[in-house]
């Protein structure tokens, strides 16, 4: 099979829990290193056949992983798994994004009453532009999300201001090269729309 090419995998908020399931997150740990198949990745995390292949489906259909190949046994075929090359980027929910969107327009309202700024264009589609790239930032602060699922036992002993520092700082570290470009360029374009959208006199 030809080498796949890494890409963005994005998974919305309120399906976050896929990726906090212990068992899921260990099989996305071997199948990231090498391939294996249900009744291998059962036997390593002393688990039953039957539960990994649960585990494995929901990983499939959410894109994480895929078969890497096929290897019949007499008159049964077992699947051999392995993970995607990508990076996992969690987006806010439609629900989320809607928020954000009225959010916007009131703001706009506000900005336009109280701060005599001049919106120049339809305020309905600038806040459609803008609560786009919000969420496409948010996606890669999302890492800040998967932190807070996968150490949720240890955040939960520490004061509010400390949370906060320690949860932007692993989420910022653990950006990889390519993720932190990306947030970069989402960063710079919301720029952009802001500037032509508004006149700050």
């Amino acid at each position: 099979m030809s080498e796949l090419k890494r890409e963005y995998v994005i998974i919305e908020e309120d399906k976050l829990a896929l990726l906090a399931d212990e068992t899921r997150r260990n099989i996305l740990k071997i199948l990231k290193d090498r391939e294996a198949s249900a009744k291998e990745l059962a036997k390593i995390l002393g688990k039953s056949v039957q539960t990994i292949h649960h585990h494995l489906r929901i990983l499939k259909e959410n894109n994480l992983i895929y078969v890497s190949k096929e290897i019949r046994k007499h008159h049964l075929i077992e699947r051999v798994y392995k993970a995607k090359p990508i990076y996992v980027r969690v987006l806010l929910s439609m629900k989320a994004r809607k928020q954000i969107r009225n959010i916007v327009l009131d703001v706009l309202d506000i900005l336009e009453e109280k701060f005599d700024v001049k919106i120049k264009g339809d305020k309905r589609e600038i806040a459609d532009k803008v609560a786009y790239y919000m969420a496409l930032l948010d996606g890669f602060l999302g890492k800040e999300k998967e932190i807070i699922n996968n150490f949720r036992d240890i955040i939960t002993t520490l004061n509010p201001l400390s949370e906060r520092f320690a949860v932007s700082i692993l989420a910022l570290a653990s950006l990889t090269n390519e993720e932190f470009e990306e947030y970069v360029t989402y960063l710079r374009e919301l720029r952009g729309v802001l500037r032509k959208c508004l006149e700050i006199q």
